[in-house]
């Protein structure tokens, strides 16, 4: 429906915006799950041991055993491993 076709509510465009909230435990549960196994050492690695790979499992482990408040924390860690993985690769096409 375009926004000039009639049916939108008459204050649709004063509304406050509303956030958000991807489905984090659902995808971290499924899709990303296998992005779990050796990420300690996987970033531990990439960070040149700034990050500690028993901590990072330690804290992946909390949250696959029900500490769903940390989805956010576990996907950003997620996103850290991924980015810094394309990082080495450029470097490596770049020589």
């Amino acid at each position: 429906m375009a926004a000039n076709q009639p049916g939108l509510p008459a204050d649709f465009f004063q509304r406050k915006k509303r956030g958000f909230n991807p489905p984090l435990s659902g995808w971290l549960q499924t899709s990303l799950a296998p992005r779990f196994d050796g990420l300690g050492a996987r970033l531990a690695e990439a960070s040149g041991g700034q990050l500690d790979a028993g901590a990072v499992d330690a804290f992946a482990r909390a949250y696959r055993q029900g500490a769903g408040h940390l989805a956010e924390q576990m996907l950003q860690l997620l996103i850290l491993d991924e980015s810094l993985a394309q990082l080495r690769r450029l470097c490596r096409e770049l020589g």
